[in-house]
């Protein structure tokens, strides 16, 4: 990871990891994070079946925005740029509000 990359990580409000052993590295690695990542593993079974409502009502994100996400390394193999672009593309566009 460039430090371009690398100093987004300090930005952001929400980091999630895919296992305990990747917090850990991040909080080592990375000791002035603004938030504690939080661990969500892949494929786990979400049984709260309004699991989005409840998303949305604890980061006021309203029922009709519109979320765009992108979950990957961080590094440019990964999308990154273009994600960016195709969210700069859809908020032009402003047909609904959108949270990145």
């Amino acid at each position: 990871t460039d430090k371009k990359h690398l100093n987004q990580l300090y930005k952001m409000d929400l980091i999630i990891a895919n296992s305990f052993f990747c917090q850990s590295h991040l909080i080592n690695s990375l000791p002035n994070l603004k938030y504690i990542p939080e661990v969500i593993y892949n494929g786990i079974t979400i049984e709260k079946k309004d699991y989005h409502k409840q998303a949305r009502k604890d980061y006021n994100i309203p029922e009709d925005a519109f979320v765009f996400g992108l979950v990957a390394r961080s590094e440019p193999s990964k999308g990154w740029a273009e994600a960016l672009e195709a969210f700069l593309y859809l908020k032009k566009m402003k047909k609904k509000e959108i949270y990145l």
